[in-house]
């Protein structure tokens, strides 16, 4: 993964941020905080780069592959399946409130918050953040397949899904830590991926067949 390393770096910066933030202040400060930076023109921005995260831009990566790089195209299907078991087995095993639910039950305030118009507040499985999940994923790999070593256009891409991410916690869908946990599963996945993936098509053309030892 070294030719990934600037990508892999800036990920567990911000997983140690966020992890940071998380506890060591409130989910209502932070939250307040957050919700306060709001402006017209960031209400359209969070709203439509959120979809940098939608499954379906996965899609349109595996589509492309599989008439360009069929070894890329395996790494793409194989990492978003990954990425998704986990994502949904968390969602449902942990079933955390999201923002709106936590702060009319859990931890009651009356504060004021504002949402983005249009946007569908969803109230539960907030743990962990698929969108952000599938960006960290999507994006690294962009980076793994365009960007080997080249550090610029890593922490481009890296940024995008950085603003992904930020795009979950500005439009009240998720905490911190949601995000954070959502971050390590899409890059984890993807390092799975490439190396489960690279070994099998390595074993099939050296030996016609997957070895099972």
């Amino acid at each position: 993964m070294s030719n990934t390393k600037y990508y892999i770096f800036y990920t567990i910066i911000f997983v140690v941020f966020a992890v940071v933030i998380s506890y060591t202040n409130s989910r209502l400060d932070v939250a307040i905080y957050i919700n306060s930076q709001n402006s017209v023109f960031f209400d359209y921005f969070f709203k439509y780069s959120t979809y940098l995260g939608h499954g379906l831009i996965i899609g349109v990566l595996a589509l492309y592959l599989i008439f360009t790089n069929k070894k890329y195209f395996y790494i793409t299907v194989f990492s978003s399946l990954l990425t998704t078991l986990i994502v949904r087995f968390l969602k449902i095993y942990v079933n955390a409130p999201r923002p709106i639910s936590y702060f009319k039950s859990v931890c009651p305030t009356d504060y004021d918050f504002h949402f983005v118009e249009g946007v569908k507040i969803a109230s539960q499985h907030s743990f962990p953040s698929g969108h952000t999940a599938t960006a960290f994923l999507f994006f690294f790999l962009l980076s793994f397949f365009y960007a080997q070593k080249r550090y610029f256009l890593q922490f481009v891409f890296f940024f995008l899904a950085l603003i992904v991410a930020y795009s979950r916690l500005y439009l009240f869908q998720h905490f911190f830590i949601d995000v954070a946990v959502g971050a390590l599963i899409g890059v984890i996945s993807a390092i799975i991926s490439v190396f489960f993936v690279s070994k099998i098509l390595k074993n099939i053309k050296e030996n016609g067949f997957i070895k099972i030892h």
